[in-house]
This record gives C-alpha cells, sequence and structure tokens, in this order.
C-alpha cells in the first residue's frame, strides 16, 4: 500500500506522485490533512478556504470515477500521516514537493518524523513547468530578470504524464469534507471544471489574447489562476494545450509565474521582506483612514474604486487593475506594500503567496526586475487606455453608471458631481511628487 499526500495539487491528471505510486503499487490511497494551523492563517482567507473545499470535494469524485476514494483527516500532517501509514500498513507516502517556505518547513517535519519511524517520504517535482533550480544562466546562477529567464524557460520542453486508468478501493476511513462557506459566489469546482474553461479560452480569446488581456471589461484572459493556485489543472498541461494553440503570449504570463516560484525557493525571506534592502526601512505612511478608503472602493478615483469593489465582491482583479491599484496604494497614497499584500490574500480567490508577493513587489519598485521606483501609474490616463468606454468602471461603481465615459474617469471635473461618489482622496500630482521626493531622499542614503 503506498499513500499520495494531496496539497495545493487537487488533481488527479498531471501528477507525478499519483502517476509513479499507481506504476509502483496496485494499492494507492490518496490523502488530503486539513491543517489547522493553516487553516487559521492570517492569509488563509475565508473565500479561498471555501473554494478549497469545493476542490476537495471534487477531488473526491475524480477519484471515485478511478474506483477509489479520497481520505480527509483533521489534525498535524505529520501526525495524522503517521497515523494512516499504520492503519494501511503503508511503508511510503508520495507527494509533490512545495517550493514555499512554510510548506518546506512542513515537509521536512514530516519526513523525519516518518522516516523515524520506518516510512519513506516520497518527493516528486513540484507544481511549476520547469523545476526551481532548473533555469540558471550561463555562469550557474538564478535569473533575477524575467527576460533571460523566459528565453532560458521557453527552450526547456514541457511534457505531461498520464492519468492512471484503475485504483483498487481501499478500507481507510474519510472525515466528512466540510461545506463551502464563501462570502462570495464559488466558480465550479474540479479539474474537469478547469479544463472546460482552459479549452473556452483558447477557443475564444485564442491569437486575440495579446489585444485583449489588459482591457478589463472585456473576457481576455484565462483566469484559471484560482484553479492553479490549488493545483487544480496542471500548469504543465495549461501552457502545452497554449503551446499548441499557438498562444504564446499567455505561456509567457505562466512563465512569470515560474519565475516568482522560482525566486522564492530561492530567497524564502522575500515572503516577508523587500527583496532590495534599501527598502526595509522605507518611510511608509500611517494613515488607516487611507487604507481603509482603498480597501472600500472609495477613493475618488474610479478605475481604482472599481477594481477594490471586484475583489469585495467576486474575490477576484483583473490584472492589469491589479497594477493600477497597487500603484495608488504604495505611491500616490505612500502606504506599504505589505498592507496591500495581505489584504489581497486575505480576499482573492487565486492568492498565491508568490504570485501576489512578487506581483506587489514589482509595483511598489522593491522586488526582482521590478518597475523602477519612479514609475508611478496614473489612474486617470490608465482608466482611460485600458477602459476606454468605462464599461468596467460602470459595472462596480454603480454611482457612475449614468455618466458619459469621459466623465465616468474624472467624475470631479463635472459641474454637479454625483453626490453619492467619494471625493478625490489626495490630489494625484501631490501624491506623485511626495511618494518620490520620499523616494529619492530614502533611497539615495
Amino acid at each position: 500500500m503506498l499513500l499520495v499526500w494531496h496539497r495545493a495539487d487537487l488533481r488527479t491528471h498531471d501528477h507525478p506522485a499519483l502517476f509513479h505510486a499507481a506504476r509502483a503499487s496496485t494499492q494507492v490511497a490518496p490523502v488530503f490533512v486539513l491543517d489547522p494551523v493553516l487553516l487559521k492563517m492570517p492569509y488563509s482567507g475565508r473565500t479561498r478556504i471555501a473554494f478549497l473545499y469545493a476542490n476537495l470535494q471534487a477531488l473526491n469524485e475524480s477519484y471515485q470515477q478511478l474506483g477509489s476514494s479520497l481520505v480527509v483527516r483533521h489534525g498535524t500532517p505529520e501526525e495524522e500521516l503517521l497515523k494512516l501509514a499504520r492503519e494501511s500498513g503503508a511503508n511510503a507516502i508520495y507527494a509533490l514537493r512545495s517550493d514555499e517556505p512554510i510548506g518546506r518547513e512542513r515537509d521536512a517535519r514530516v519526513k523525519e518524523l516518518l522516516e523515524k519511524n520506518g516510512i519513506e517520504l516520497k518527493l516528486f517535482e513540484s507544481d511549476t513547468i520547469q523545476q526551481p533550480g532548473s533555469i540558471k544562466s550561463l555562469s550557474d546562477t538564478s535569473y533575477k530578470v524575467f527576460t533571460p529567464f523566459w528565453k532560458t524557460w521557453s527552450s526547456h520542453s514541457i511534457s505531461t504524464l498520464a492519468t492512471p486508468k484503475n485504483l483498487e478501493p481501499h478500507q481507510l476511513i474519510s472525515l466528512e469534507i466540510p461545506e463551502p462557506n464563501a462570502q462570495v459566489a464559488l466558480p465550479e469546482a474540479g479539474e474537469t471544471a478547469a479544463k472546460v474553461k482552459l479549452e473556452h479560452f483558447i477557443r475564444n480569446v485564442g491569437l486575440h489574447y495579446e489585444s485583449w488581456r489588459n482591457t478589463p471589461a472585456v473576457d481576455g484572459t484565462s483566469q484559471l489562476s484560482k484553479y492553479l493556485h490549488l493545483g487544480v489543472i496542471s500548469p504543465r498541461y495549461a501552457a502545452l494545450r497554449a503551446q499548441q494553440a499557438g498562444m504564446t503570449g499567455w505561456v509567457r504570463e505562466l512563465c512569470w509565474r515560474d519565475f516568482y516560484r522560482h525566486i522564492l525557493f530561492d530567497e524564502p525571506r522575500l515572503a516577508v521582506e523587500p527583496f532590495k534592502p534599501a527598502w526595509k526601512n522605507f518611510p511608509w505612511r500611517d494613515s488607516s483612514g487611507d487604507f481603509e478608503a482603498w480597501k472600500l472602493g472609495c477613493t475618488g478615483y474610479p478605475i481604482v474604486d472599481a477594481g477594490m469593489r471586484q475583489l469585495m465582491t467576486t474575490g477576484w482583479m483583473h490584472n492589469r487593475v491589479r497594477m493600477i491599484v497597487a500603484s495608488f496604494l504604495t505611491k500616490h497614497l505612500l502606504l506599504d506594500w505589505q498592507l496591500g499584500e495581505a489584504h489581497f490574500m486575505e480576499l482573492l480567490i487565486d492568492g498565491d503567496l508568490a504570485s501576489n508577493n512578487g506581483g506587489w513587489q514589482w509595483t511598489a519598485g522593491c522586488g526582482v526586475d521590478a518597475a523602477p521606483y519612479f514609475r508611478v501609474f496614473n489612474p486617470v490616463t490608465q482608466g482611460e487606455k485600458f477602459d476606454v468606454n468605462a464599461e468596467y468602471i460602470q459595472k462596480f461603481v454603480p454611482e457612475l453608471r449614468d455618466l458619459e465615459p469621459k466623465f465616468a474617469h474624472q467624475p470631479w471635473t463635472m459641474t454637479r458631481p454625483p453626490k453619492a461618489y467619494a471625493d478625490p482622496i489626495v490630489p494625484l500630482t501631490f501624491g506623485r511628487e511626495r511618494f518620490l521626493e520620499t523616494a529619492k531622499l530614502h533611497l539615495k542614503n
């Protein structure tokens, strides 16, 4: 008997641990441990946990189609896995390697306890397309700039593994999977739904991706990040299908996901601090009022407010808008990027540590391959460029739905601005100059 330990890899297709376990033994039991420590962490948002439960239920259905069932237990992974190994007589547990700091620490604890009891923990390649450590420069060092990383990364081939056709049933007792309880409507769960979403994206967006992806009012992105975060769909499978469809632009976005994961694997400290040391003690402002207005989508800048309200009501935000709202928080409001990072992790269904952290550091100017600190997104011009007809703004900011597009982007220019909509929280020129002066003084020291 072998156990396959699922974590953020809630699928049966292209799963190296499951594939090799099924080849090594006719008896394979898939397991998942609900770790109370992880479930109660500040960044384990309620909606994301609800989506986890929904996908555990879907994973169980996938296994039932293969003749097995998912075993769910509640407790610390090392203790529960040892109990399961003893109950089943398993002498080995197969799993995918974790690249995140907390996951690596957990796996080390599990490995130590299991090996003391004569049980092997066998880890297979992680849920990246190319494995951390495999993309190196000519000097055999890791890349800290994306473009050369992409060039080397894209020269590597991508392959996937088959799903086992039949698994033998087991007698292990499973706890009931908790019912999803989210504050927003959840997407359909499961690997079948994720694959359907991928095929819909390829068929309906396809080669239009490059021209559509920055327009938030258009359904021009894959919206697969929520599935990729939990490993419901294999990133290798997704990249291979995109390659076959000629969607190089989207494959490049998947490469960004790998890039941030590789960086975090090499630099675990980035989970709690900026990549550039000069930013460790940056003099961010302390303004709970401004932060609250930003969170609630009440800054008086329509594209910013639309994005924050989309996040609140759907658990997701368009990527172009993520950059706009992040720049506004860190530059115009001069508030710590880690406040925004934590807020995103609390509300996003697709909240992924490496990608979220990397994106926030990039926008603030303190991360790897970051935008220069003096690059400050103007929320008005960004809105006018990427939401030309104000469709996105008017969808999420109802106070502006009856305005002409030119006023929906700048309602304060009207003779009689809508009374229900907030006044601008900070003058754009003032906010920009305040940030640039603060950064210039701090970073030169």
